[in-house]
């Protein structure tokens, strides 16, 4: 069925098309049919735009379920006369603009029959053929910029999901999608779009449980957080006057070269963007970060399993990671020492050590930085809101002060062999003459006792082993993670992620002084763990590791930190790299003091 070539009747219609598809209407619409456009546009009615033309009628009639065999049968026939050798390139793109607006209409229809798979395939589909029309200038930067209003169907289709653990797996299922947008957007030269779009990819349903305990709103009430905006990325950064560094991987289908791509938005709401290959010789990525964190040692707190560290293949791999994680940017970095940068990873740069990275000269990062991380730029938003409606500490009492070491540890062939801590105790002893308060040790230190008190408490700080297994037994979706506490007659004394997920705190911070705290099933919705359900539990700052820690070096640490933050009055992020740097003097070997991150609120 042949279409008319070359001609300038075939460009105007070929120019209304573009204007429609990209503004997301059918012909049907804007009271066109492809039937009645001119006569010397189409000798004769052609296949692929009747069945378009009823498809799309269909769509919008609602019956979806007729609609969408008739378009998938019109898109298939455009790319058929696409794949002919002798159709010109001028009837290639118009075709491309046809699949566009097919794709919208299969996109609207999976919608409709809440078909989840069918709507990121029609969305993805849509993404890559846009990205084929943009290649051929048919797209203005306004239009490019539309791209981005994709994400809103699967935005629509979240308010839909009623569990968390629905709306993650929604979400690990959209990471295809959003990698591509945030891939195409930024290669188009939108890098601004390219940053909301990443947004959009990440963290969502923890934002939306944030957003929800914000807003007092009943559970059965809840809707979804507002999709984040540029405005509102500017706005946190400015508001809090800190550097935010959000990293993204490009892992695009069909591409061969993975990339990186960072953002810095300043205190001042600037927002630069650098993009390089994902690479370095033949290492990729999860290795570097693998290779990095064996070389740092596999210590577990209280010494039942003790692996060195490796000092020549741990600076080498710390090298290399502050090479590809921060020498692109480091000009954008505040030069005043305290002023505070938070890392927004993505995927396996949540196990990066980033105060650990070694410039040129072999200095840590943080000897001239001061630096946090949070899962999403909406999420730190929200965790500040959430600490600036708690209100100011004041002075403390015995209750908002909770400080657990070394307790009893239960015995059970489900568990590995959990020594005693004596230097947990020492700790929270110490810590504890800054606040004038008790501690709970050994059988005191009960689960049931220390759930109880953590109700009330404005500082939670649990030093004890850490699990990295899901501990749960309730046949529930799997949270992994658990803290070791003593045993009694109504607990088993592991209070689990899945445990902590159905408490409602008051703490502006927990410290989790044991193993492995912050580590977790990594997800599109962040690393799903212990930290998380501290989080989802109403705690905007959390301490956490990132491997096995040391017991000794620990404990002066976190004494450290409590010094620097109660007595000199510094923030939590300042008093954390403070705390760093003193037990770096005592033990320098990374593995001793660079395991500790601060997630969250640094106030």
């Amino acid at each position: 069925m042949g279409l008319r070539k070359n001609s300038w009747l075939f460009l105007i219609s070929l120019l209304l098309a573009i204007a429609l598809s990209i503004l997301g209407w059918s012909w049907e619409q804007s009271g066109m049919n492809a039937r009645t456009l001119p006569a010397a546009i189409y000798a004769q009615t052609a296949d692929p735009i009747e069945l378009r033309s009823q498809g799309q009628t269909l769509a919008l009639q609602g019956q979806c379920t007729e609609a969408i065999p008739i378009l998938n049968q019109a898109l298939q026939l455009y790319r058929a006369n696409s794949a002919d050798p002798t159709t010109s390139d001028l009837i290639r793109d118009s075709n491309l603009i046809s699949e566009v607006n097919i794709f919208t209409h299969l996109s609207r229809c999976y919608f409709q029959l809440e078909d989840y798979g069918g709507l990121l395939t029609g969305l993805r589909a849509g993404i890559a053929t846009r990205n084929q029309l943009t290649a051929r200038s048919y797209l203005s930067s306004g239009a490019q910029a539309g791209l981005g209003q994709l994400a809103d169907w699967l935005d629509s289709w979240r308010n839909r999901l009623a569990t968390d653990t629905e709306r993650i797996n929604a979400l690990d299922g959209s990471r295809d999608f959003f990698n591509e947008l945030t891939w195409v957007l930024a290669e188009l030269g939108d890098t601004e779009g390219a940053l909301v779009a990443s947004e959009k990819g990440r963290t969502r349903a923890i934002a939306d449980i944030l957003f929800a305990s914000l807003s007092e709103i009943p559970s059965e009430q809840r809707t979804i957080a507002q999709t984040p905006t540029l405005e509102e990325i500017r706005r946190t950064a400015q508001d809090q006057q800190v550097t935010l560094v959000e990293y993204a991987i490009a892992a695009v289908q069909n591409n061969p070269e993975d990339k990186l791509y960072l953002w810095v938005v300043r205190p001042s709401g600037e927002i630069q963007f650098k993009s390089q290959l994902l690479t370095a010789g033949n290492q990729s990525l999860k290795d570097m970060i693998q290779q990095s964190r064996r070389a740092l040692g596999a210590r577990l707190r209280g010494g039942f399993e003790l692996v060195e560290s490796q000092p020549v293949a741990q600076r080498e791999q710390l090298r290399a990671l502050y090479q590809l994680l921060i020498q692109p940017i480091q000009d954008w970095l505040p030069e005043n020492e305290t002023d505070r940068i938070v890392f927004i990873p993505q995927d396996d740069l949540f196990l990066v050590p980033f105060p650990a990275l070694l410039d040129a000269n072999d200095q840590p990062l943080i000897a001239h930085h001061t630096v946090l991380t949070a899962p999403s730029i909406q999420v730190l938003n929200f965790t500040h809101q959430k600490r600036e409606q708690m209100g100011g500490l004041g002075s403390m009492s015995e209750a908002d002060v909770l400080l657990v070491g070394n307790p009893e540890m239960p015995q059970s062939p489900n568990l590995p062999n959990l020594t005693t801590l004596p230097s947990a105790a020492d700790e929270v002893n110490a810590i504890a003459t800054l606040y004038n308060v008790p501690v709970l040790i050994g059988e005191a230190a009960s689960e049931t006792v220390i759930k109880q008190r953590m109700l009330n408490a404005r500082v939670i700080h649990l030093a004890t082993h850490g699990l990295l297994e899901d501990y749960s037994g309730d046949g529930e979706p799997s949270v992994p993670g658990a803290i070791v506490l003593a045993p009694d007659n109504q607990n088993d004394g592991l209070l689990t992620s899945a445990e902590i997920l159905q408490l409602r705190l008051n703490a502006e911070l927990v410290v989790l002084s044991a193993c492995d705290t912050g580590l977790g099933n990594i997800t599109g919705d962040g690393v799903i763990g212990l930290a998380r359900s501290f989080f989802q539990a109403g705690t905007p700052s959390l301490i956490v590791s990132l491997w096995s820690v040391p017991d000794a070096p620990t404990a002066e640490l976190m004494v450290e930190f409590y010094r620097q933050w109660q007595q000199e009055g510094r923030d939590k992020a300042q008093a954390l790299r403070q705390a760093m740097r003193s037990t770096m003097a005592n033990h320098p070997d990374p593995s001793n003091w660079a395991a500790f991150t601060l997630i969250g609120e640094a106030g």
